[in-house]
């Protein structure tokens, strides 16, 4: 998406509040929830097979940015209900966890906020309240007690999301983010219902989309990847497989995570 100076300018002059005199220790600690484990199974079910499988996509992502920029990575979804939400956040748990690395979890569905409640987090203000009403983002923003990890909500619900998005590009809410983490992860709206997810999509360096396992329609995959830029397509997430139905996985893992029916 292109970004003229005078736009890029216009946006930081608005801000509540410089970023670089944010001290993002200071940021309220939340005490870690206790998640159902097949939902955010990273954090309540680190042996199961599906915490292996974010741990082993947060190594391919490492892998990728070893060869090519790749700062921040957008989790969505062709239609809603494939667990892009929940994905999303054991995603960034997941990359969090060694603790050498500052994580944003950015909640970017402004249509159906529920991405903290779904991780047992309880949080009213968030990045519509930074953007429309000027307030500090230390005041938009929570983080994962003992983990280099921040979560910036949707905040309160909005009628028209897309004219904030508008008003406020994703690209632009990016970049003056970005600088102050490693990584960026943002749950999108699905694509092929939501105009903005479309937005986001084109503001950040890659896409991951997930699936869900006899539920996703072939159609709305290809559909949804075609809308893509082809070099951010980074590949897709299987939710709801069971680990019953690979017995190969059995001799090494205790446990046995569906990950999230929702998104």
């Amino acid at each position: 998406m292109a970004m003229t100076e005078t736009a890029t300018a216009t946006l930081i002059s608005l801000s509540p509040l410089p970023l670089q005199a944010i001290d993002l220790e200071r940021v309220t600690s939340l005490l870690p929830p206790l998640p159902v484990p097949g939902r955010l199974a990273a954090c309540a079910d680190p042996q199961s097979v599906g915490a292996e499988q974010f741990r082993r996509l947060a190594v391919t992502l490492q892998h990728i940015r070893a060869q090519r920029p790749l700062h921040t990575v957008l989790v969505s979804s062709a239609a809603p209900a494939e667990g892009k939400s929940i994905s999303a956040a054991n995603l960034a748990y997941t990359l969090a966890r060694p603790g050498c690395e500052r994580v944003l979890l950015l909640e970017g569905d402004l249509h159906r906020p529920a991405l903290l409640a779904r991780m047992g987090v309880k949080r009213e203000r968030g990045l519509a309240d930074w953007l429309e009403q000027r307030l500090p983002l230390a005041q938009c923003m929570a983080r994962w007690s003992g983990l280099p990890l921040w979560l910036l909500p949707a905040g309160r619900r909005r009628r028209l999301p897309l004219e904030l998005l508008q008003t406020w590009t994703p690209a632009c809410i990016l970049q003056l983010l970005a600088p102050h983490f490693d990584w960026i992860i943002v749950d999108s709206p699905p694509l092929l219902p939501m105009a903005d997810a479309a937005h986001w999509a084109c503001a950040v360096d890659g896409v991951i989309l997930t699936i869900r396992a006899d539920r996703t329609r072939l159609a709305d995959l290809q559909l949804a990847v075609r809308q893509l830029e082809r070099k951010k397509f980074l590949g897709v997430v299987l939710n709801e497989c069971s680990a019953r139905e690979h017995s190969y996985y059995r001799r090494y893992y205790p446990g046995d995570s569906k990950q999230g029916r929702e998104d």
